[in-house]
């Protein structure tokens, strides 16, 4: 494929991106500048960029609604330019979830030395993944902080806060954008947002729906 310049290749991606989003009625309010940079330097070429938004249009259906499509999208990019640090994520979920409710994570998480065993494992993955960085910050926010070579953070998410962005920080929904399964509060959380937008709409409430609120 013929050489392009930085600014053709952003042109196109951002094209495409843009588009994809509208297609599938997405909205595109949280492509800004940060992100298509994001998108520009770590999707190389068209033929990353036809694998990525082919693969993006193969799994929508199981992630719109359910799924905070920003994290999403920023991690499929890890899989198709780094399975190995997507590996890496899945298999250590415990260093970037907030919500917790499973009690081993949740032991790890308490335990007296967990700053030091945070600190091992992002210097260690940050020097592998180096060029990762500025992803991992936008895909894990209430990591960034640390990435970022701040302080550690010294406060839990909002629980309330983290089901209502979906994010991947919340336990409940960690697996789910590895797996791209939904679970009962990514069912239910889909279905308000679509009794909500009945109402507004003035259209008729399924029985799914109705059945939920009830």
């Amino acid at each position: 494929m013929p050489i392009m310049s930085y600014v053709e290749k952003k042109k196109i991606i951002d094209n495409c991106i843009i588009n994809w989003l509208k297609y599938y009625e997405i909205e595109t309010n949280f492509y800004d500048y940060k992100i298509a940079d994001l998108m520009n330097k770590n999707i190389i070429d068209l033929r990353m960029l036809i694998r990525y938004i082919n693969a993006l249009s193969f799994n929508v259906a199981s992630v719109q609604g359910f799924l905070n499509i920003k994290q999403w999208m920023l991690l499929e990019i890890i899989k198709y330019s780094n399975l190995d640090l997507y590996n890496e994520i899945y298999n250590n979920r415990k260093y970037y979830i907030r919500n917790v409710k499973d009690i081993d994570v949740e032991m790890f998480l308490d335990a007296e030395n967990k700053e030091e065993k945070y600190r091992k494992y992002f210097n260690v993955l940050l020097e592998k993944n180096k060029d990762y960085k500025s992803l991992l910050i936008n895909i894990f926010p209430e990591t960034s902080r640390y990435i970022d070579g701040g302080d550690f953070w010294v406060e839990k998410n909002n629980e309330e806060e983290s089901i209502k962005m979906i994010s991947i920080e919340n336990e409940e929904y960690f697996y789910m954008y590895f797996e791209l399964s939904e679970n009962d509060i990514g069912l239910i959380h889909h279905l308000i947002k679509q009794y909500i937008k009945n109402i507004e709409n003035g259209e008729c409430v399924s029985e799914n729906i109705k059945n939920i609120i009830r």
